[in-house]
């Protein structure tokens, strides 16, 4: 029934005298666009997501608190209260290969101590701030006058710490008085802003599963699903920084190694001191998935690794509650369809 209206067709324009018929049936191509991705990733993401990121005005901050005491204030001395916070790099980074030269421009934390006083009450109150190079120590010494109620922060700040792991300890080494804490509080706070001279995450080695269901009997790729395909990305980047991404295809025998992506840019908006402008970068891409990609998917699984790297800057990058990712793409499947019957 194909054939008879395709030839109907023919003898159609052949006889308003626009095109010579053919001497054999042709072979037609076409594309099929499979939607694969459209996600956008903002800061406001970030806030609702995770609680220990938050927007105070325009600027973003990573931090965290706790109340570590919450007891009535007898009048003897008490021994020694402490809370400590230990933050690390993402558990989902290979240590053993990430390489982390950046700093972040300036980290507040202290403490706060609320309640109502009774009675003049003093103490000792340190605060430490400790990276893998660097140790703060900020000691006050704690005079509480009675009052309805008492507010007493202990706020500091260090500036240019390494990007990676550190601890806030804070420390009541004693307290003489009477009255009632509601709570002692400690906190840090880390604007979203660093001045990036040059860094490697790499993520663990992933195996991931070969669906069953794309092989023939024989155990091979079926041929039909080894048609070219093109992975069609488009990019609008409103983050201050700039990354290239890397990315392999490892056969279970770690015998052969093929390239998925070799140094891909996404490009870093126009900045101005340091902040984006609302002009998003844009990237178009097609990356092009060839018949001998699907020689790797003969086992029951393979192995995945990517690299990302943020290139070196000599300037201080300020994320802001309105920069924004969005990334959008389909695959392209080209299919080849013999008119005098069968698929390519």
């Amino acid at each position: 029934m194909k054939k008879v209206v395709i030839y109907m067709v023919l003898l159609l324009v052949m006889m308003m005298g626009c095109v010579k018929i053919p001497q054999k049936m042709p072979v037609w191509e076409v594309t099929l666009n499979i939607p694969a991705i459209d996600t956008t990733l903002t800061m406001h993401d970030l806030d609702e997501e995770k609680d220990e990121v938050f927007i105070s005005g325009d600027t973003v901050f990573y931090g965290e608190d706790t109340v570590f005491y919450d007891k009535v204030i007898p009048n003897v001395e008490i021994p020694f209260v402490s809370s400590k916070y230990a933050h690390n790099l993402p558990s989902s980074l290979d240590s053993t290969a990430t390489h982390i030269r950046s700093v972040l421009t300036r980290v507040y934390y202290g403490a706060y101590i609320t309640g109502r006083i009774d009675s003049l009450t003093t103490g000792n109150l340190r605060i430490t701030f400790k990276t893998n190079d660097t140790t703060y120590v900020q000691t006050d010494s704690v005079a509480l006058n009675p009052g309805n109620y008492y507010n007493y922060p202990v706020v500091s700040h260090i500036d240019n710490i390494p990007l990676g792991p550190f601890t806030v300890e804070v420390v009541i080494d004693s307290l003489r008085g009477s009255g009632f804490l509601d709570t002692v509080k400690a906190f840090y706070r880390i604007p979203f802003s660093a001045r990036f001279l040059g860094d490697t995450l790499v993520t663990i080695l992933k195996e991931v599963k070969v669906p069953e269901d794309i092989k023939d009997e024989t155990g091979e790729v079926d041929t039909f699903i080894r048609n070219n395909y093109v992975l069609h990305l488009s990019i609008w980047n409103l983050l201050p920084v700039e990354l290239v991404m890397n990315a392999w295809l490892f056969t279970k025998d770690t015998q052969r190694v093929y390239t998925l992506l070799d140094t891909f840019h996404l490009p870093i908006p126009p900045l101005t001191n340091g902040m984006t402008q609302g002009q998003e970068a844009f990237l178009s891409k097609d990356i092009v998935i060839p018949d001998t990609f699907f020689d790797y998917l003969g086992d029951d699984s393979i192995f995945v690794k990517a690299e990302v790297l943020i290139p070196p800057r000599n300037d201080t990058v300020f994320f802001t509650a309105e920069d924004y990712i969005r990334v959008w793409g389909y695959i392209g499947i080209e299919k080849y369809i013999n008119l005098n019957g069968g698929n390519q």
